[in-house]
């Protein structure tokens, strides 16, 4: 990977996450086995730079963002760091459930991430953290939506 080739690095980031968060979710409602099921996140369903489109109709979806660019030079190097937020965007249940459901989504994120970095950091080393899940409301939509995601960074040298 070219050194501030950022555009590799997302696009790394939005595969791994799409071929392997499914799978994921699975794994934990069988750990969890108490009768929430983890709605899959159709293949259709991942947004990639923009808050807009047809991703946004599906429920759940996810949205993969760069959040911060920082750039320092050191002579004839430079050392990039990206901010790559991961979120998941699911309809509020309205019941009891929903607080769960995020904190297993987010689980799944953290646990793709983190099983597949050899996919994903060639050239760059990553730091994930997770991000507390909350309640907002989207601007097409009416009802609550509770979010959740992570955030990877990315210092590439």
């Amino acid at each position: 990977m070219a050194a501030t080739d950022f555009e590799l690095l997302l696009n790394r980031v939005k595969t791994t996450i799409a071929d392997n968060l499914n799978t994921k979710l699975g794994v934990i409602d069988t750990d969890k086995n108490d009768g929430i099921t983890l709605a899959q996140v159709d293949s259709a369903a991942y947004d990639f730079q923009e808050l807009q489109g047809a991703a946004m109709s599906y429920n759940p979806f996810v949205a993969v963002q760069i959040e911060d660019v920082e750039t320092e030079g050191y002579g004839a190097a430079t050392v990039n760091t990206i901010t790559i937020g991961v979120t998941l965007f699911l309809s509020d249940p309205g019941d009891d459930t929903g607080w769960k459901r995020m904190l297993r989504y987010g689980r799944a994120l953290q646990e793709v991430i983190e099983g597949n970095f050899s996919e994903i950091e060639t050239g760059a080393r990553l730091k994930v953290t997770s991000r507390v899940p909350d309640k907002i409301r989207l601007l097409n939509n009416a009802a609550e939506t509770r979010v959740v995601g992570i955030a990877i960074q990315a210092t590439i040298a």
